[in-house]
């Protein structure tokens, strides 16, 4: 049965396995399941248990519950990019964000 959480679960796993250029197969390998499983995962159509869900976060090498915190978005794009944040170290998160802080300043207003 899909819900809300399993399938935003499903897309998170999916933008970090993409973040990471992985493809099913070789995502399938890392976690030691099947190509169709991660495929059901991915899609929502799949309820996993806690112990998959790690499984899934340590091939990622994140903890647990920044993957589920990442899944509580509901915009896919700003998941893709906490996906990509969370594989950085801190150096490279503040150079992210102050990049975005200049990408987002407005010209009118000289901020």
């Amino acid at each position: 049965m899909q819900t809300p959480a399993i399938t935003r679960i499903g897309a998170t796993i999916r933008a970090f396995r993409k973040s990471r250029n992985l493809t099913l197969e070789q995502f399938a390998e890392l976690t030691d399941s099947t190509v169709s499983y991660i495929g059901t995962i991915e899609r929502g159509e799949q309820n996993i248990t806690i112990q998959t869900l790690d499984k899934i976060a340590q091939a990622f090498d994140i903890d647990i519950f920044d993957l589920l915190s990442v899944s509580q978005v509901p915009n896919e794009t700003i998941r893709e990019v906490q996906a990509l944040l969370l594989q950085q170290d801190d150096f490279h998160q503040k150079k992210f964000l102050a990049i975005l802080k200049e990408f987002v300043k407005s010209p009118e207003n000289g901020k």
